[in-house]
């Protein structure tokens, strides 16, 4: 069969000549390859990538009158080591890569912003600096396919920005970056990103941040499907979260940020931004913004300890704005700044999270004589308690919380340095959090033939209070209902509450509770000898609210109640229901407590045994007052019942229909119940003497088994009169007034009150 093979042979100038060719072509490649970079033909030519000491150096495509340099490719990665982009007009010393040379491609003319677009389908890795060697430029890379770092920094970058998606150039400028219809996520992991030159720009339909983003300028995140304006940095067009590929568009921040001023942004309707356990520290400004829901959360320790992980968002000298579409919630939360401002289209919540810890101790012995155990005992302590770690907003100037819907604090705070004001369009509600300690001691004891055992325990709650305190004035308004439960409100000025509907200023209520079981006696449970014991108490107890204006006080709604509660108004005070009641009463502590008390031997033959019950209700008093004058208007009835109510000038009570002051119980009702079997001895004279007859002089003696049971019950209720005091006293109504069990008293200027007056 022929050889059809041709073989060419090369001089030795020529094997030389392709020699050198081809390792000049292997060193150009396998750097490229080796750093996940792959250069393509742009509009401005082709990047060149070659190594220098093991760091990638690309020489960026010459840039247009404009400036731009314009640099495409297929792969675009950076490594650990790190990678220079070369703007360089003249030989110099890089900092990732030691002596570099000029930029060949380069000419005459630096870029002023180097443009790196990946065309093709492969997303990128950043996982090391990225260096502008020579003059500063801003950077962009643009690649619609997703870009994870980790660990990436800039050096000698002005302003970076990562964008999850594409460039938009018009007439040789970049006009804008377009992420509506970009395929992958913005990732920053563990490893972090930073920019220490400069500004940072993160664009992407989803970012996803678990590490620290640090820049020293500005830090700009835009979450979304959007056309943003290059030079402006402005939301030009977003597309809906439908749109594209149809993926939920969120922010999941969970990365500590710092910055000079802190810019967050989700466009997308419906999505939202959430906020983890971190801290977001904007010197001169923070402002986080979405179009759907807006989530602040802490973390609850879970290594069995008390203690959490507080978000914090805070400016130490610029404002902090959070404003959510639809619903913002704050959760072991921490927001500060000078102005602090939140906003929400729908519900506005501030809370706390609960952490929880267990803790268990136990003691066990025993006593053993010739290897015979005679003794045994065992013990186990068991405590149990949880912690609430609630939002905390501190302004240093004015503070403002608006709601398009329902407002609720629960064991939060607001505080403001000057003024405060806080508006919901639906509910609002400040309610106290509750702290949980619990303790149980539990055990037995054995010696010989006798043995004990018992079981107590007891359970206490603690209400931390929802306060809302400002330096200057303050406004909190409901378009609906306003309720305070064991809250706090006080400020340096003048104090507005309104509704529109109904204000309750109420309690708190928390639990104490505690129970006893216990025995001690033979081993077969008291058949021969034995005491047994059992009980239990609970008891309800009110955490009042507290309502104080150092200046001008005025609570208006169509309803206003205030229970076992204090309201004060420094100046001139004023509670006015403008269609129905105005009731300022008490409430009432309870408390029950069983005890179950028996000592028995010989088969129960001889028992004492007593169970007695122990029911009582006390009187919270509601206190409202004022520093000078203080009015009372109602546009129905007006009831006082347990409270005081005083004004150290003019105290006046004015009511559509009738004004009744009456006094609240006090109660108290107690049950003891006795059984009593047993023997007991006698002696005694067959017949006793009288008047006409001597005695027998004959006796008897004996024994005898008795059985006694005695109930007793007592009742007992005492008032506690309601009190009206002023220097002067008014009481105008058109209908009645009854006065029962309570005072009125006036100073020089005496009381006056409507004829149809009824006192009891």
């Amino acid at each position: 069969m022929p050889n059809n093979t041709e073989v060419f042979l090369l001089s030795p100038r020529g094997r030389l000549r392709w020699s050198i060719a081809g390792l000049m072509l292997f060193q150009s490649l396998q750097p490229a390859f080796a750093a996940g970079l792959a250069a393509a033909n742009g509009p401005g030519g082709t990047p060149q990538i070659h190594n220098q000491q093991g760091v990638p150096v690309i020489n960026i495509v010459a840039p247009n009158a404009s400036g731009l340099s314009h640099n495409q490719f297929l792969d675009f990665n950076v490594d650990r080591q790190g990678l220079v982009l070369n703007n360089a007009l003249s030989n110099g010393q890089s900092i990732l890569a030691g002596q570099l040379a000029a930029n060949p491609q380069l000419q005459s003319q630096a870029a002023s912003v180097i443009l790196n677009e990946v065309i093709s389908r492969n997303a990128s890795q950043i996982n090391g600096a990225q260096e502008i060697f020579g003059r500063p430029a801003d950077y962009v890379l643009a690649n619609p396919n997703g870009i994870s770092v980790n660990g990436a920094s800039f050096i000698n970058a002005p302003r970076a920005s990562l964008v999850v998606g594409k460039p938009e150039l018009q007439d040789g400028q970049l006009q804008g970056l377009n992420t509506q219809n970009a395929n992958g996520k913005l990732t920053i992991q563990a490893g972090g990103l930073r920019n220490d030159d400069g500004r940072l720009d993160l664009l992407a339909p989803q970012i996803d941040s678990q590490g620290q983003i640090r820049a020293r300028d500005e830090l700009n995140l835009t979450a979304g499907r959007n056309q943003v304006g290059y030079t402006d940095g402005q939301v030009h067009a977003s597309a809906t979260a439908s749109a594209g590929t149809g993926q939920r568009i969120d922010a999941s921040l969970f990365g500590a940020m710092q910055a000079g001023r802190i810019n967050i942004v989700s466009t997308a309707e419906g999505a939202g931004v959430k906020v983890g356990p971190t801290q977001i520290d904007g010197r001169d400004g923070v402002s986080i913004s979405s179009a759907g829901d807006l989530t602040i959360s802490g973390q609850a320790a879970q290594d069995n300890s008390l203690n959490g992980r507080l978000a914090n968002v805070r400016s130490s000298q610029g404002d902090v704005a959070l404003k959510a579409a639809a619903d913002l919630g704050l959760a072991a939360s921490e927001v500060s700044g000078r102005d602090v401002q939140l906003s929400a289209g729908r519900n506005l919540t501030l809370s706390s999270l609960e952490s929880k810890q267990l803790r268990e101790s136990r003691n066990n012995w025993n006593n053993k004589f010739w290897g015979i155990t005679y003794e045994t005992y065992d013990q186990t302590i068991t405590d149990r308690d949880s912690r609430q770690h609630g939002s905390t907003i501190k302004a240093s100037r004015d503070a403002s919380l608006q709601a398009g819907a329902d407002t609720r604090l629960q064991g939060s705070s607001v505080t403001a340095g000057k003024q405060l004001k806080v508006d919901s369009s639906g509910d609002l509600t400040l309610s106290a959090a509750n702290e949980i300690s619990e303790h149980r001691d539990r055990g037995n004891h054995r010696k010989h033939l006798w043995k004990a055992n018992w079981d107590n325990s007891s359970r206490s709650e603690r209400s931390i209070a929802s306060q809302l305190k400002a330096g200057g004035d303050a406004a909190v308004q409901s378009g609906a209902n306003l309720r305070l439960e064991g809250a706090v409100v006080q400020n340096g000025g003048d104090l507005i509450l309104g509704s529109k509907q109904k204000i309750e200023i109420d309690t708190a209520t928390r639990s104490q509770s505690n129970s006893n079981s216990s025995y001690s006696g033979d081993l077969t449970g008291g058949s021969f000898f034995g005491k047994n014991g059992s009980g239990d108490k609970a008891q309800t107890l009110n955490q009042r609210s507290e309502v104080n204006a150092q200046g001008k006080l005025l609570i208006a709604a169509d309803d206003v109640r205030i229970s076992g509660s204090q309201v004060r108004g420094k100046t001139d005070a004023s509670v006015i229901s403008q269609q129905g009641s105005l009731t300022i009463d008490g409430v009432q502590d309870s408390s029950l407590s069983n005890q179950h008390d028996k000592d028995s031997k010989l088969f129960g033959l001889v028992k004492d045994e007593q169970r007695s019950r122990v029911a009582s209700s006390t009187l919270v008093l509601s206190e409202l007052s004022s520093d000078s004058n203080l009015q009372l208007k109602s546009a129905a009835d007006l009831s006082v019942v347990g409270a005081l109510v005083e004004a150290a000038d003019k105290l006046k009570l004015d009511a559509v229909g009738n004004i009744d002051v009456l006094a609240a119980k006090n109660t108290e009702q107690t049950t003891v119940t006795t059984d009593s079997h047993g023997f007991s001895a006698y002696a005694k004279e067959t017949q006793v003497a009288t008047d006409t007859q001597k005695g027998s002089r004959q006796y008897r003696a004996g024994i005898r088994y008795e059985q006694v049971e005695e109930t007793r019950n007592s009742d007992t209720t005492s008032h506690q009169g309601s009190e009206l005091k002023g220097g002067t006293v008014a009481l105008a109504s058109q209908a009645e007034l009854t006065l029962q069990g309570s005072q009125i008293g006036a100073g020089q200027g005496g009381a006056a009150w409507p004829p149809r007056t009824s006192t009891c």
